[in-house]
């Protein structure tokens, strides 16, 4: 029988595994040492909570946060491990987002090519109906927006 590591362990029966008792992944029957996996701090293998002295699925270190969380409305608490406050916080981010929206439609003359340039390029734009004598915009935009637009184009006349 071969033993080219001289470990007292024949070649053949060797078991490559984590040696560390600590980790997730501990094996007892390694011989070799291998790769160790292990818990996320705060948390014991299995993903539990080992800081939790009310027994409530949370965390004693973002239970504070949660409920500093729930006495004000303009902070969310979000968890990295489940997305538990994903969807609140995508919502809130939306509604703030289009809060100051504008829903306009202006008519450009073909001859205004860099005023039809800057809409796009700043992504107002949600539909373009072309006719004889230039185009028709339905704009979706802020008061900042059209105001500089405005102001450099000189353009200020709206469809009612």
């Amino acid at each position: 029988m071969l033993d080219s590591e001289s470990d007292g362990v024949c070649d053949q029966n060797e078991v490559t595994g984590c040696q560390d008792s600590t980790a997730c992944n501990y094996e007892v029957a390694a011989t070799d040492a291998g790769y160790c996996n292990y818990p996320e701090a705060n948390f014991d293998c299995d993903g539990t909570c080992l800081n939790d002295t009310d027994a409530g699925g949370i965390c004693d270190e973002f239970e504070v946060a949660g409920k500093i969380a729930e006495r004000n409305d303009h902070i969310l608490t979000i968890s990295a491990i489940t997305g538990q406050g994903l969807d609140e916080l995508v919502n809130r981010v939306s509604t703030h987002l289009t809060r100051d929206i504008i829903e306009d439609e202006i008519h450009l003359p073909y001859a205004e090519g860099r005023a039809r340039a800057w809409l796009f390029d700043q992504g107002v734009v949600e539909r373009e109906t072309q006719a004889e004598h230039g185009s028709l915009f339905h704009l979706r935009w802020n008061a900042k927006q059209k105001a500089q637009f405005e102001k450099s184009f000189g353009i200020t006349h709206s469809v009612e």
